[in-house]
């Protein structure tokens, strides 16, 4: 039985995008209801449903879970659970990145930032049109449990770590992980795989069916409203 806590690590960020989409929906249909010309309201409260569920899948439900078995990312319609011993590292150039053995996977919940924002805060802030990138303070370590945290980019990349060097790891860890730079595991030494069969030894990828339905639903939904508006 696996010890130690459960992470679950949200963007705020996202969720505000996510929220401020379903308020122009909501706004949508009130205009429509002090519309006098317009004779219904099925064609704008279908997109506005629409667009809760858009809302929800890209921007609210995405998430990343830490756990004594792996990291796990929730997207738009899938989600990637990679184990320990096949985990390398978040890459972050343009977004964040699982990096696992066989591939990498995008984190939906922490898109780039931009290529112009990027590239500013490459350069350095000793450069004329640098950036620097604002520092994040780290997230608390737990024992046990289930533990949600609002995290942005960094805080998420630095318990990552934290939660990779525990000791609970010690006989999980990839001998080819790439630790982020600053963090303890760049002084932390690699471990071979595990031995233990139990252990789930690949990356799995499979249908969020919340997340892809919620998707698939409001697209649908939008359209729907959009084509009975103009029909």
């Amino acid at each position: 039985m696996n010890q130690g806590p459960t992470y679950v690590l949200r963007n705020r960020s996202q969720v505000l995008k996510g929220i401020l989409l379903i308020i122009f929906g909501a706004v949508l249909v009130v205009v429509t209801a002090f519309d006098p010309v317009e004779a219904s309201y099925l064609p704008p409260g279908l997109a506005a449903l629409g667009l809760v569920g858009i809302a929800s899948s890209v921007f609210i439900l995405p998430r990343v879970v830490v756990s004594p078995a792996g990291i796990e990312t929730r997207n738009w319609m899938f989600r990637v659970a990679v184990p320990w011993n096949h985990y390398r590292e978040l890459e972050t150039k343009f977004g964040m990145y699982l990096v696992s053995t066989d591939t990498k996977d995008v984190v939906a919940s922490y898109p780039g930032s931009g290529g112009i924002s990027k590239g500013r805060e490459e350069l350095g802030e000793k450069h004329r049109l640098g950036r620097s990138t604002p520092k994040s303070a780290s997230l608390p370590l737990h024992t046990e449990g289930t533990v949600k945290h609002w995290a942005d980019m960094n805080q998420a990349i630095g318990l990552v770590e934290s939660v990779y060097t525990h000791d609970y790891l010690k006989d999980k860890r990839s001998k080819k992980h790439q630790p982020a730079p600053g963090t303890r595991a760049a002084t932390e030494p690699n471990f071979d795989d595990p031995a233990d069969g139990a252990f789930p030894r690949q990356r799995t990828k499979s249908v969020d069916v919340v997340s892809a339905a919620s998707l698939v639903l409001g697209v649908a939904l939008l359209f729907v409203g959009i084509g009975f508006s103009f029909g």
